[in-house]
């Protein structure tokens, strides 16, 4: 596994870039196919339209994986170990897309109780390459679970209405942006970046904290209106009068 999660994607490239060369034996049939799809691909145009043709679910899954907003989404919840048919609900991508999708380019589930190779192959290329929110979102979905993982998906696609689910996606996106924080490394040229983080950070707490005492405030409130309203439903004339009808009633039965 010292090629990475891609592995298999790196097989099939080097194949296919050899004229002529029988694979081995061993390769199985996902990294067969990924290597004639790229074989054909590099043949020009007739040969990219004959890969769609023969291969559709490699092209889609190609093109799926091109869109970073849905890799990150994939790494985040197979990460997590999240089932497959989870994913797919979660994300509306077919299974045979995403089994594509991991065999080529995240094959980390035989690896996710090795943890340094995670770390190693995984996340680190993340901060490595810049992008230290991703790489943080990605710590957080491996140490935390599948329901972390897909909190933090949830808190991307969906436009919450209730406000306690509101604050959910908050708390969780802001406990990633924390890790992000924590992680990153302070060398001169990251300071600034560093103390801007921390100052975006130190606002959205006070944000939250704001919107939730509000909330509480609101419902304080309504219950003390809903008890109002009862008390005056209760002592209002109308009732005393039915309340006097009722007794009227019950002692006439009883005689």
């Amino acid at each position: 596994m010292e090629l990475g999660a891609d592995w298999r994607k790196h097989l099939a490239e080097d194949y296919a870039a050899r004229d002529k060369v029988r694979m081995p034996g061993e390769f199985d049939v996902a990294t067969r196919q990924a290597a004639e799809f790229y074989r054909l691909q590099s043949q020009g145009e007739p040969g990219q339209a004959a890969a769609g043709k023969k291969y559709p679910d490699i092209a889609t899954a190609v093109a799926a994986w091109g869109q970073p907003e849905l890799r990150v989404a994939v790494q985040i919840l197979v990460l997590a170990n999240v089932p497959a048919a989870e994913i797919c609900e979660l994300l509306q991508v077919q299974e045979a897309i995403l089994q594509v999708i991991e065999n080529l380019y995240f094959d980390v589930r035989p690896m996710l109780t090795a943890a340094p190779w995670i770390v190693a192959k995984v996340i680190n290329p993340e901060a490595d390459a810049g992008r230290d929110d991703v790489a943080a979102r990605l710590r957080a979905a491996y140490s935390y679970g599948p329901y972390v993982a897909k909190k933090l998906i949830e808190a991307k696609l969906r436009l919450p209405t209730e406000p306690a689910e509101q604050f959910a996606d908050a708390a969780m996106l802001l406990h990633a942006k924390i890790v992000q924080a924590t992680e990153m490394p302070l060398t001169s040229e990251q300071s600034i970046e560093f103390m801007k983080l921390a100052v975006e950070i130190r606002r959205d707490e006070k944000f939250l904290q704001l919107e939730r005492e509000k909330l509480a405030f609101r419902m304080q409130r309504w219950a003390q209106r809903l008890e109002l309203a009862q008390i005056q439903r209760s002592a209002s004339p109308q009732n005393n009068e039915r309340a006097d009808e009722d007794r009227t009633a019950a002692s006439a039965a009883a005689n």
